[in-house]
């Protein structure tokens, strides 16, 4: 399944470049939301087949704006960036193709398996939201902070 594939992955290389970035306390913390927001994006995807793990320093609209994803770019494509932000903490972004804006459910059911997944990337991270680049799709990014960084 690969859902399955793709969501270890993800959590894997988050934790590497939080480490990378000085952030390695709450790198668990960041692997958890890239967790919720890769299942979400993956489930929000035509086609479960890829996913692409950008180390960019920067946003991942500004690289989808100059091409970098050209040649590779497919709607079944889920793509995630770890960067730090202004040395504040580390932003995670994921994109995918669909143009659907993450929705929280306020009210889950307690034997529900789903569902639940915004919800602890609000509480775990200090902001996060979602914006439309021009090239299509959605990113959905989520900031997350700590007082002291590693040095």
């Amino acid at each position: 399944m690969p859902t399955a594939a793709a969501v270890p992955s993800a959590r894997h290389f988050v934790q590497e470049r939080m480490a990378e970035l000085g952030y390695r306390r709450f790198a668990d913390d960041a692997a958890l939301v890239a967790s919720e927001l890769v299942t979400n994006a993956v489930e929000e995807t035509e086609r479960h087949e890829n996913i692409k793990l950008y180390d960019g320093k920067v946003p991942l609209e500004q690289i989808l704006a100059e091409g970098t994803f050209a040649g590779w770019w497919r709607p079944w494509l889920v793509c995630v960036s770890v960067y730090a932000h202004r040395r504040q903490g580390a932003v995670i972004e994921v994109w995918d193709c669909s143009r659907i804006p993450p929705k929280p459910e306020r009210e889950t059911d307690s034997l529900k398996m789903t569902g639940r997944g915004l919800a602890i990337v609000e509480a775990v991270a200090k902001v996060w939201g979602y914006r439309f680049p021009r090239c299509g799709g959605k990113v959905v990014f989520a900031l997350l902070q700590n007082n002291t960084r590693e040095v």
